[in-house]
């Protein structure tokens, strides 16, 4: 959804050209159907949907039906292996979109592996960089290197571990010492607009929302550093409250 609202409210898109790609699994195929229903919300069309399976070696057919349909934003929406072969193929066809990954595609190996290909790619993710110089990413970089002084970079997904960590520390203390099943939950209910200091948008939790964290970030690439660098703070889908 956030994509949608980048290429058309953020970078202000008129009738853009976005196509979608994907594996043939559960996981591709539930976020197909939520970039058609997002087009729909737009009231556009998307100008391809392909197939980037899990196991690919090269996506030549693929990256000649995108060039075919003129896809001036191409939505990968899949893990960075096949981010990499992708943004590698077009680079080989001269095929030139703006591509954007959203979660798994946004590591930095996609960097180090695709290197100038990926110089235009822009990733999505719901958690900050290890690197990141927001107060909550310092605690976190000093804690761990208290206890691990060798740790080297690490990935999104260490913020997003840590961030559980961080709400669930947090409802325990608010549940106290009655502290079970069931008063967890309330407390963990209680969470509005609990503040990572970076880490993460707003957490907020309620008895009819379990889905606490709703904000994405966009990065561009640095080649040179290979990593991600912040082009916009924390999102929300424009249309939710």
């Amino acid at each position: 959804e956030c994509i949608f609202d980048y290429i058309i409210k953020i970078l202000n898109v008129k009738n853009p050209r976005i196509a979608f790609t994907y594996p043939d699994t559960e996981h591709g195929k539930t976020g197909l159907r939520a970039a058609r229903e997002r087009a729909k919300f737009y009231n556009i069309e998307m100008v391809a949907e392909e197939i980037v399976g899990l196991n690919i070696l090269e996506a030549t057919s693929q990256v000649l039906s995108l060039k075919r349909a003129k896809a001036d934003y191409v939505i990968a929406h899949s893990g960075v292996g096949q981010a990499i072969i992708l943004l590698r193929d077009a680079r080989k066809f001269d095929y030139k979109p703006t591509f954007i990954g959203d979660y798994y595609t946004c590591g930095e190996d996609l960097i180090k592996v695709a290197g100038k290909a990926a110089e235009k790619f822009i990733g999505v993710h719901s958690f900050n960089s290890w690197y990141d110089n927001k107060p909550g990413v310092a605690d976190m970089r000093e804690i761990t290197l208290k206890y691990q002084p060798d740790t080297k970079i690490q990935t999104k997904f260490y913020t997003q571990g840590w961030v559980t960590s961080m709400i669930f520390v947090e409802a325990a203390k608010r549940a106290g010492k009655d502290l079970n099943g069931d008063s967890l939950v309330d407390a963990l209910e209680s969470l509005k607009d609990f503040d990572t200091k970076g880490l993460c948008g707003l957490i907020t939790y309620s008895p009819t929302q379990h889905k606490p964290n709703q904000f994405s970030q966009f990065y561009k690439t640095d080649l040179d550093k290979a990593i991600f660098v912040p082009i916009t703070g924390w999102l929300k889908p424009l249309d939710r409250k």
